[in-house]
């Protein structure tokens, strides 16, 4: 078989590997420079690959197409190969078709444009807890790929999948499924809010047993056949005054949650649901987590210093995600916002910002825009440098303040990753 795979990002490289050790002659297609490429090429090497780098590509014909998360299928060379015959489908599909039985008896599958990562490492800490063994991956960490390389099978595959790798699922099947929430995000790349609202509402097809989704978020509220949480209304899993109630037992009151647990509420919700569903009890499900490490830059407190509360929220790379980290506070927030767009609209922060936000501090390529959409709700002063604005913002706190980074932006202006983003502003705190 003629197997290409375009894109050498870590699950075009595993893809790759995948392919060679099942015999594929296999074709890599990526348009970055081969100097860019070279330790994934290196990983490669001595096997049965041709590669094409910079915008080189191949004229001769394959029986597959296996496309990189970030490939659009409207790209030319996807549209040619497909227009001769070729099926394109992504990694998650591919890998899918090598163990579909075990994928569609072991998968859980999480989405949402907020929380999934930390779902997805929550589920999959409870059920090490329970005794299960658990392969944890997706769209961070390690591809599914590279699960159907290795020797050791797991009970469990919790899977964390983007609106791109659900679009490019064809037959693949998941036990369960999780949608926790959808706003407007990536709609620089699927052109609209409809496309990548479809893409995420895609997921409910490739489930086979259960569906989990957010009764609070108005698009998935009507799914069909869905189990519900909520933090405001009655379903499977809700919130009922100040208590926690999960098919219709009361599990724990609010106040003997965790603090970062409340800060987390609608994932606790959707993790206890699932849970749940596999059979676990949900007391024991929360007593799970009373040693669960959240994923770093997700509303995770840095330092508190003259009482004033520092909180790096740098994966907060949309609208939707700071209108709930500015949930999680009563009000006194100095907020940090910027970096660069991916045509938000960050009109929808104007109630929060108007209630909470005593300063908003901004900078980068969006802070001219996102000042002219809130601007009348609060306090602004804008700057060109991250630095300039952590650093004012923190001299400017008062005792009672909340400083909290919820940039509602890609990082990319001005660095590699959010990950970056939030350890310099770890950085400067501790350092100003």
């Amino acid at each position: 078989m003629q197997v290409c795979v375009f894109g050498l990002g870590i699950s075009g490289f595993w893809a790759a590997r995948l392919a060679l050790a099942s015999g594929f002659n296999v074709t890599v297609v990526d348009e970055k420079p081969r100097k860019e490429l070279q330790e994934k090429i290196g990983g490669l090497d001595g096997a049965n690959v041709e590669f094409y780098f910079g915008g080189d590509f191949p004229e001769k014909h394959f029986d597959l197409m296996v496309t990189s998360p970030g490939v659009s299928w409207d790209h030319p060379f996807v549209k040619r190969a497909a227009g001769n015959g070729t099926e394109v489908v992504g990694e998650v599909e591919f890998s899918y078709r090598f163990a579909p039985f075990e994928v569609a008896k072991k998968g859980i599958a999480v989405t949402g444009t907020n929380g999934k990562t930390t779902v997805t490492e929550m589920i999959s800490h409870i059920l090490r807890k329970h005794g299960y063994t658990v392969f944890t991956g997706g769209n961070y960490g390690i591809p599914l790929s590279k699960y159907m390389l290795d020797e050791d099978p797991k009970d469990f595959l919790v899977l964390e999948l983007s609106s791109f790798q659900i679009s490019q699922l064809v037959k693949c099947k998941f036990r369960g499924g999780v949608l926790l929430n959808i706003s407007q995000d990536h709609i620089d790349v699927h052109g609209s809010f409809e496309a990548y609202m479809k893409a995420k509402l895609g997921l409910r097809e490739h489930v086979l047993e259960f569906f989990v989704a957010n009764m609070d978020c108005k698009w998935s509220r009507n799914i069909e056949g869905a189990l519900f949480f909520s933090e405001r209304e009655k379903a499977f899993c809700f919130v009922d005054g100040d208590k926690v109630v999960v098919n219709g037992r009361k599990v724990c009151s609010l106040k003997e949650l965790l603090p970062r647990h409340r800060l987390n509420l609608s994932n606790i919700l959707a993790s206890l649901s699932v849970c749940t569903v596999l059979g676990m009890d949900a007391k024991e499900v929360l007593e799970c987590l009373t040693d669960f490490s959240y994923p770093k830059h997700r509303l995770e407190l840095v330092v508190e210093r003259d009482g004033v509360s520092f909180y790096d929220d740098s994966k907060a790379t949309n609208p939707h995600a700071v209108v709930r980290a500015l949930r999680a506070f009563a009000g006194n927030v100095v907020l940090i916002m910027g970096g660069q767009d991916k045509g938000m609209d960050f009109s929808m922060l104007k109630d929060e910002v108007r209630s909470k936000v005593r300063l908003l501090v901004l900078y980068g390529e969006a802070a001219d825009k996102i000042e002219r959409q809130l601007g009348e709700c609060s306090e602004v002063v804008s700057f060109k440098s991250f630095d300039d604005a952590v650093e004012f913002a923190t001299e400017s706190a008062r005792v009672g303040d909340v400083v909290l980074l919820s940039p509602g932006c890609s990082s990319f202006d001005q660095f590699s990753s959010y990950a970056e983003r939030g350890n310099r502003f770890r950085e400067l705190v501790l350092k100003i």
